[in-house]
């Protein structure tokens, strides 16, 4: 079970089953087909998912194989009205010393209204994902951008998008830009995401390595 059949220059031949995950390759006119593990510039290196926790974090994650890596917050939802933040993580613990420094612009809309609000944070323990109070029971949606956070040199900085329905019935978007300025040596190989109250009813996150 699991072999193929296949024809060479004399005839029919056996190609055994490959090993889970690999895939079919041609060699071209005049080869033989073989099983290869197929490789791929964009790969989910990480994945999580809580519907009790009150953080979701990701540990050993991070590094020099990839040059930058996206975090989609595909659902993340608040037991009570609240924003969520965001952390290094290193050797599997939280970076909580009060060296994250952010701004974030906030663009918002009602039925009858809009505006726009920027705000900033300097020498804090966190870093925002949104800056917001979001509706209880509403989902947040949201990407991070990260420069490879495993190597040495510069600031380690992030730029995070995220939509969702506030507390107040208004629709937000939200642009975060951040850095911590203590860890620029690399180490870092986490993160972890959380909610400034309550618990996560559902939260899910995917990480993907970019070479």
């Amino acid at each position: 079970q699991g072999d193929i059949l296949y024809r060479d220059g004399s005839g029919l031949q056996r190609l055994g089953a490959g090993t889970s995950g690999q895939v079919l390759q041609t060699g071209g006119t005049g080869a033989n087909p073989s099983w290869t593990t197929m490789s791929s510039d964009v790969v989910k290196v990480a994945s999580g998912s809580t519907t009790t926790a009150s953080v979701i974090s990701f540990d050993n994650v991070f590094d020099s194989t990839y040059k930058s890596y996206k975090i989609v917050c595909s659902h993340l939802e608040t037991s009570t009205s609240a924003w969520w933040k965001v952390r290094w993580r290193y050797n599997g613990s939280a970076i909580t010393a009060s060296n994250y420094y952010w701004v974030v612009d906030g663009v918002y809309g009602t039925s009858s209204a809009q505006s726009s609000q920027i705000y900033k944070g300097w020498a804090n323990s966190f870093a925002p994902l949104t800056y917001w109070g979001m509706g209880t029971g509403q989902v947040c949606v949201a990407e991070m951008n990260v420069g490879n956070p495993s190597t040495n040199g510069g600031l380690k900085h992030v730029h995070s998008v995220s939509a969702f329905h506030s507390n107040s019935s208004e629709q937000f978007h939200n642009d975060v830009a951040w850095f911590n300025n203590t860890i620029s040596n690399g180490n870092i190989d986490g993160i972890e995401i959380y909610p400034t109250g309550g618990t996560i009813p559902k939260g899910e996150v995917q990480i993907y390595g970019l070479k």
